[in-house]
């Protein structure tokens, strides 16, 4: 059986979370990945809410679909964790697996904190929490730095989700992803740039203009042949095109699936 592929909702920021759904079962995904809150994000971003829950879970009904994760939980100096509560349940109700945490807070033990209460509000919705870190961040924004901190939450339902363009520009290499407990990863997420540095528009790039896996110069077949054979795939793919969102989409996940196959990941 084919591996499953999910499609995030970072790939097209100009659908809807129900055309999301479309060009994802369009594409052959299997899995989307949305957002149920836009908090310390620049800009808008097309929401699930409990407003529009129900019309939504009927579109994965109708496709064939199911919720990876929810975004975005941002832990910033001001932020109490508490305040996820019903986003968290709505989470669950969308069948979601896990909830993706960006850190921003210097504050280790105020940090520290929230993650436990996450982790804690996450478990009882059946959830878990995945940290993404990103050289992008001013702090939590190494391999090392961030595995320590899950360490001390004393938690279980707690890891990375690995997105490549940052885990390549982080510094992290195959052997370290492979060195990783398989239990601890949450998600990777696919793409491609040409460049592996740190830019001048990074965060530009990252958000708007990132190449289909293969297509670059980021070791895909080697992170995925790190990976353990159970951690989820999905594409983060922004792109500035002239192609439809469908017919771009569509080609990032062709791109995706050759470079899954090249890695014997089936």
């Amino acid at each position: 059986m084919q591996k499953a592929l999910g499609l995030h909702q970072m790939s097209a920021l100009d659908l809807s979370p129900f055309e999301l759904a479309e060009s994802a079962f369009l594409a052959g995904c299997q899995e989307v990945s949305v957002f149920v809150r836009s908090g310390g994000l620049s800009g808008e971003f097309p929401l699930v809410t409990r407003t529009n829950r129900d019309a939504f879970i009927q579109d994965l009904l109708e496709h064939n679909l199911r919720v990876a994760n929810i975004e975005s939980f941002m832990l910033l100096p001001n932020t109490n964790a508490a305040d996820f509560r019903d986003d968290i349940s709505l989470g669950a109700e969308l069948g979601a697996r896990g909830m993706t945490a960006i850190l921003c807070d210097p504050d280790e033990a105020h940090c520290l904190a929230n993650l436990q209460l996450m982790c804690d509000m996450a478990e009882e919705s059946g959830l878990s929490v995945w940290i993404e870190f990103m050289p992008l961040m001013p702090i939590w924004k190494t391999l090392d730095e961030v595995m320590s901190l899950i360490a001390k939450t004393g938690r279980d339902n707690i890891g990375v989700g690995l997105d490549l363009l940052h885990l390549a520009r982080a510094g992290v290499t195959p052997a370290q992803v492979a060195a990783l407990p398989a239990s601890r990863i949450g998600y990777a997420q696919l793409c491609d740039s040409n460049n592996t540095a740190i830019t001048g528009d990074y965060a530009d790039e990252a958000t708007y203009d990132r190449l289909p896996p293969g297509q670059g110069q980021l070791p895909v077949i080697d992170y995925l042949r790190a990976l353990p054979k159970s951690v989820p795939l999905e594409l983060e793919v922004p792109q500035r095109s002239s192609l439809t969102s469908d017919a771009r989409l569509a080609q990032a996940a062709t791109a995706a699936r050759e470079q899954m196959q090249q890695a014997n990941v089936i």
